[in-house]
C-alpha cells in the first residue's frame, strides 16, 4: 500500500470519527442522559456537600471551591445542549423581560461593588463570586430551557426532590433531637416556649427554608408522578414520600414562622387556583372582588406593626445603617454589607432602587404573565404557581427569593418551564 493510500484511510478514518462524534453529541437520548447526570451531579453538590461542611467533614473553602466548579461545569454542559436545540422555546414576553431583568441586576452588582471602594476592599474573591452568579442564572434559564424542550420536568424535580431530601435525612440523623418539637407543638408560631433546632444547617430559618423548598418540590413531583400514571409503588416515589415525613418534622421542629406560614399560604394558594378553576364565570368574578375587598381589609384593619414585633422583624427598619444611609446610598446601594431579613430591604440596601427596579421588574412581571391564563391551567401549573406566591410572602420575612439558592432555583426554572 503506498502513502497516498494510507493518507486516504487515515482521513476517511477520521471523517467517520468525526461524524460518529458529532451525532453521538447531536442526538436527543445522549443529550438528554448528559443533562440528567450533570444535574445530578449539580444538585448533589449544592445539597449534600453544604450540609456534610456544616459538621466539619468538608472544610468551607473546600465547599465554596466544590461548589464554583460545579456550576461551571454545568454551565458548560447546559450551554452546549442550548446550542443544539435549533428552535425558539419560549414564545412569551414576559420570559425576555425576567432574562433582561436578572442581567441587568447582574451586571449592576458588580458595577455598584466597584463604585463603593469599601466593599471592594472587603470582597477579595468577587470575580469569582460574580462568576458564580453569571453561572447560577445562566444554569437557570439553560435548564428551564431544556426541560421544555425535551419535557423533562419531571426528572429534574425527581433529582432535586432525592437530592435535597436525602441531604436533609442525613442531617437529621446526624442530629436526632428524639422528637423533642411534640413537647412544644401548640407555640410552634408563638414566641414564648417555642422549640427551636437547626439539625446542623446553621440556622433554624435556615433549615425551616430547606424544608420549605422541599415540601413545595415534592408536591409538583407527586402531581407529575400522578399524570404520568406512574406505579405508585415505584420505590423512588416511595422514598421521596418517607423523605417528606422526614421534612415535615424537620420543619416544625426549626420553629420557622415564614417557612411554616409559607408552606400554608402555599397549599392555600393552590386550593384557591383550583376552586377558582371548578367555578362558573360569573362566580370567578365575584371571588376576585370578595379576595380584593378581603386584602384591602387586612391592609387596613390588620396591625402589620404588631405583626412585625412578633416576628422580630421589626429591627430590620430601625437598623442604625439605614439612618446613616445617603440619598447615593439609596439609589446605588452599600454593596454586600446590607442584609436584612427581608429580601426586598436586602436587595434595595445592597443595589439600591436601581437594582431593586431590574430584579422587582423581572421577578414581578413573570408572576404576574405566569397568572395570566390561570383560568386554563394545569395542576401542575398551579402547583408552580403556588410555589411563586409563597416564595415571595416568605421573602418578606428572609433574605433570599430569586438570588443563589438551590430554592430559588427550583421555582424560577420551573416557572419559565412552565409559563
Amino acid at each position: 500500500m503506498n502513502n497516498k493510500a494510507v493518507a486516504v484511510n487515515i482521513k476517511d478514518y477520521i471523517i467517520d470519527l468525526y461524524k460518529t462524534i458529532f451525532f453521538i453529541i447531536t442526538s436527543k437520548k445522549f443529550k438528554i442522559e448528559i443533562f440528567l447526570v450533570s444535574s445530578f451531579i449539580f444538585f448533589f453538590v449544592k445539597y449534600i456537600l453544604q450540609y456534610a461542611s456544616e459538621p466539619g467533614f468538608i472544610s468551607p473553602q473546600a465547599l465554596l471551591e466544590a461548589k464554583f466548579y460545579t456550576a461551571v461545569m454545568h454551565w458548560g454542559i447546559t450551554g452546549t445542549i442550548n446550542l443544539t436545540i435549533r428552535r425558539k422555546i419560549f414564545h412569551n414576553k414576559a420570559v425576555n423581560v425576567f432574562i433582561i431583568g436578572i442581567t441587568l441586576f447582574m451586571f449592576w452588582q458588580i458595577f455598584a461593588l466597584m463604585l463603593n471602594l469599601t466593599a471592594i476592599g472587603a470582597r477579595t474573591n468577587a470575580d469569582r463570586e460574580y462568576l458564580s452568579i453569571l453561572a447560577f442564572y445562566c444554569n437557570l434559564f439553560f435548564t428551564a430551557r431544556i426541560m421544555k424542550a425535551y419535557h423533562l420536568e419531571e426528572h429534574v424535580i425527581k433529582h432535586i426532590v432525592i437530592t435535597h431530601g436525602t441531604a436533609i435525612l442525613m442531617m437529621y440523623i446526624t442530629y436526632f433531637d428524639g422528637f423533642a418539637f411534640l413537647s412544644s407543638l401548640a407555640n410552634v408560631l408563638g414566641n414564648a416556649g417555642r422549640y427551636r433546632f437547626a439539625f446542623g444547617m446553621g440556622h433554624f430559618n435556615t433549615a425551616g427554608g430547606n424544608a420549605f423548598h422541599f415540601l413545595m418540590a415534592f408536591a409538583v413531583y407527586r402531581e407529575l408522578v400522578l399524570e404520568a400514571g406512574h406505579n405508585k409503588w415505584n420505590l423512588t416515589y416511595l422514598y421521596s414520600k418517607i423523605l417528606c415525613i422526614v421534612v415535615i418534622i424537620v420543619l416544625l421542629s426549626t420553629g420557622s414562622r415564614a417557612a411554616i406560614t409559607g408552606i400554608i399560604g402555599f397549599w392555600i394558594t393552590y386550593f384557591t387556583l383550583k376552586y377558582y378553576n371548578g367555578i362558573h364565570v360569573n362566580a370567578r368574578v365575584l371571588m376576585i372582588y370578595s379576595m380584593i375587598i378581603a386584602v384591602v381589609l387586612l391592609i387596613i384593619y390588620v396591625d402589620w406593626e404588631q405583626v412585625y414585633e412578633l416576628s422580630n422583624r421589626a429591627v430590620n427598619y430601625t437598623s442604625p445603617l439605614l439612618a446613616r444611609m445617603t440619598l447615593y446610598d439609596w439609589f446605588v446601594g452599600l454593596g454586600p454589607f446590607g442584609f436584612f431579613d427581608s429580601f426586598y430591604l436586602t436587595t434595595i440596601v445592597s443595589t439600591g432602587i436601581i437594582g431593586g427596579i431590574f430584579i422587582f421588574t423581572a421577578v414581578f412581571y413573570l408572576t404576574f404573565a405566569y397568572f395570566k391564563n390561570v383560568a386554563h391551567m394545569t395542576k401542575v401549573q398551579m402547583l408552580v404557581g403556588s410555589m411563586i406566591i409563597a416564595s415571595m410572602y416568605r421573602a418578606l420575612f428572609e433574605t433570599f427569593l430569586a438570588g443563589q439558592g438551590a430554592g430559588s432555583f427550583t421555582v424560577w426554572s420551573f416557572a419559565l418551564a412552565y409559563i
